[in-house]
């Protein structure tokens, strides 16, 4: 005769408790539960740790190294931000809607163009930050 899997309870950080059952992938779950528990608020991550990532990837990263290849020819500077902003709008596909996806590379092409005048990041990541603050105000 077959035991139907254990239960584990689980507490979680809000107050709130999770059932899992722990069969063939109920560690999964739990563990999936327990990752969920521990994440930070919603706007913690859109307003510090996103603009953080995504400036040093985008603008650190992908930008610098156009910025390098492309010498001092203005023009060159001017693709890389372009580039840089596509490349920032397409990551945002996977969590948007292609439309506003697209839009992202607006305020993208901004952050570009202040990065590419004085090379600060901390600007950048500040700016971001408050896109983020209104569109979550929004």
């Amino acid at each position: 005769m077959l035991s139907s899997p254990p239960i584990f309870l689980a507490p979680l950080t809000n107050g709130r408790t999770v059932a899992a059952r722990l069969g063939p992938h109920g560690w999964t779950a739990l563990l999936a539960c327990a990752a969920a528990a521990t994440l930070p608020p919603i706007w913690v991550v859109l307003v510090v740790i996103a603009p953080l990532a995504e400036e040093v990837v985008f603008r650190r990263g992908l930008q610098e190294l156009l910025l390098a290849r492309a010498g001092t020819r203005r023009s060159a500077g001017v693709m890389a931000n372009v580039v840089t902003a596509l490349a920032f709008a397409a990551a945002h596909v996977a969590t948007r809607d292609f439309a506003s996806a697209a839009l992202v590379a607006l305020p993208a092409l901004l952050l570009g163009a202040v990065y590419q005048r004085w090379r600060r990041l901390d600007i950048c990541v500040g700016m971001h930050a408050a896109f983020n603050a209104v569109w979550l105000a929004a």
